[in-house]
């Protein structure tokens, strides 16, 4: 979708006033826009209207009204777990090269060592982390976010 960052903004209720302003104006002249829009907006109504939904990756049924996320979950139609990684897939592909990894099936994010921080992954333990290619990275600041 084209549009899709500008939408969720306005859905998620993250627009200035004046950003939201300008997104609905736009919508009123950009006839591809509004389409976009509008196919969302209907798809949150009518999911909202259900009051549950089927996460379309591991079959849950969710009720995205408990969740702060409830737009977000209707959106994608996803569970909170399967949404949460959804996110941190995304999160990743945005990240520099070598600063995640999955092993044996549970996502780490590696973090600029900093002797001095007050929390550090794994309490600052080492880790040594070979990469498929043969790289090799040597940590002191490993986070654990589990196993999708």
């Amino acid at each position: 979708m084209k549009y899709e960052q500008q939408i969720d903004k306005f859905l998620f209720g993250q627009m200035s006033s004046e950003e939201e302003s300008l997104f609905l104006q736009e919508c009123k002249t950009n006839s591809e826009l509004k389409e976009e829009a509008t196919m969302t907006a209907l798809l949150v109504k009518t999911l909202k209207q259900t009051k549950y939904m089927k996460c379309k990756i591991c079959g849950k049924e969710e009720h995205p009204e408990n969740y702060y996320i409830e737009a977000e979950l209707i959106k994608h139609q996803l569970c909170f777990s399967c949404n949460f990684w959804r996110n941190m897939l995304e999160e990743d592909a945005q990240r520099p090269p070598l600063t995640w990894c999955m092993i044996d099936g549970t996502h780490y994010v590696i973090e600029p060592d900093e002797p001095n921080a007050a929390f550090q992954g794994f309490g600052g333990a080492e880790f040594q982390i070979e990469f498929n290619d043969g790289t090799r990275v040597i940590t002191h600041n490993l986070w654990c976010q589990g196993k999708p």
